[in-house]
């Protein structure tokens, strides 16, 4: 029996299967920061935290599952918290792009970035600034020390990285505390915020 109303229905409902599925990675985030799995804008141990806590813990699932996978492996595993311990204190390989800035994955996997809030907007800061007061003072030295000591969340990355490595680390708050604090003020792009 030969029905041209269901052949035709049948036919549009595979075309727009194959159109959902071809524009579902489309969809997603695009831009985000490799390693930063907790979204809050900088590289350091709440993220390995954050990713160990997800798989072995029950802790959510981070919004921005590539952001997680911190080697590019295109899987969320192990590997990805012991990557950006090696990466944080041993001077291990710094994580594939997209990395230190917001950016887009190149390589194609499964995993997709649904939401990854510090690439949404720019903000122009002086480099220094770690408190966003927009002054460079001992202020900047001690927030970054206690982020790096204790995870306290910074305003904007971009200016907390006083030596602009790509690392916010206390390398970048003996630079504040030693040269910059008299120095010409620096603008930046603070396109990773808090």
């Amino acid at each position: 029996m030969y029905l041209p109303r269901v052949r035709g229905f049948a036919v549009a409902f595979v075309c727009s299967l194959m159109l959902w599925a071809s524009l579902g990675t489309r969809l997603e985030a695009d831009s985000f920061v490799r390693g930063d799995p907790n979204g809050d804008g900088s590289i350091n141990m709440t993220d390995v935290i954050s990713t160990l806590n997800f798989l072995f813990l029950g802790g959510s699932t981070p919004g921005c599952l590539d952001a997680a996978d911190a080697d590019n492996n295109g899987v969320v595993q192990l590997t990805d918290g012991i990557y950006t311990l090696n990466f944080l204190f041993s001077g291990g390989a710094q994580p594939p792009a997209p990395w230190p800035e917001c950016g887009e994955d190149q390589l194609p996997d499964e995993l997709g970035c649904a939401e990854y809030s510090p690439c949404a907007g720019s903000q122009p800061v002086v480099l220094g600034d770690a408190n966003c007061d927009g002054v460079v003072d001992q202020d900047d030295g001690e927030i970054i020390r206690d982020h790096v000591t204790m995870g306290l969340e910074l305003c904007c990355r971009a200016a907390a990285d006083a030596n602009e490595d790509g690392i916010v680390n206390v390398n970048d708050a003996v630079l504040i505390l030693n040269a910059l604090i008299d120095a010409e003020p620096t603008s930046v792009d603070c396109e990773l915020t808090d």
